[in-house]
């Protein structure tokens, strides 16, 4: 069992950054054997690389619905975000391009899950420093990163190949 965890953003765009540094402080608590950490920045298509072979991955990035800043959405690889939640992007391809392309370009390599931990942004100047909405919200996005790891192991512990997607929660 492998999963993959990125960290994706730009730390140079405030609260972009917040997905490197939940990679960061999800290092410095550790995570258990099988798991890949990858601090991903802004990876364009090279997402698709980064989670290839994995069986589950879970992304955290920043983005903008219209709700509160600091906001936590959970979504899956079957139910993709809108577009336009994710504008980020330095290559032109965005989270949710990516990972359309690679369906419908490398479907096969794609894990056979994928949740993505998006954390509503308040702040998109360029500057370090996350807002402290956002900043408020990290303890909650690393629980629920950590859960996504605890609840892959029970499922293969119990015998579970697949589990639903559970869509957007707030």
């Amino acid at each position: 069992m492998k999963i993959a965890i990125l960290g994706c953003g730009n730390p140079l765009v405030a609260d972009d950054g917040l997905g490197v540094e939940a990679a960061r402080r999800l290092a410095s608590r550790g995570v258990p054997p099988g798991v890949e950490l990858i601090e991903a920045g802004t990876p364009g298509l090279g997402l698709l690389e980064m989670i290839a072979g994995a069986d589950k991955a879970v992304i955290i990035d920043a983005v903008i619905s219209g709700a509160a800043p600091g906001t936590i959405h959970r979504f899956t690889g079957d139910r993709l975000p809108k577009r336009e939640f994710i504008p980020f992007s330095l290559h032109g391809f965005n989270l949710v391009d990516a990972l359309e392309f690679g369906r419908k370009v490398q479907p096969g390599s794609l894990p056979r899950e994928i949740v993505i931990i998006g954390v509503e942004a308040g702040d998109t100047a360029f500057g370090a420093g996350l807002s402290p909405a956002v900043e408020q919200a990290l303890p909650r996005v690393i629980d629920s990163v950590m859960a996504e790891i605890v609840s892959e192991a029970a499922g293969d512990a119990a015998g579970f190949a697949d589990k639903p997607g559970c869509g957007k929660s707030g």
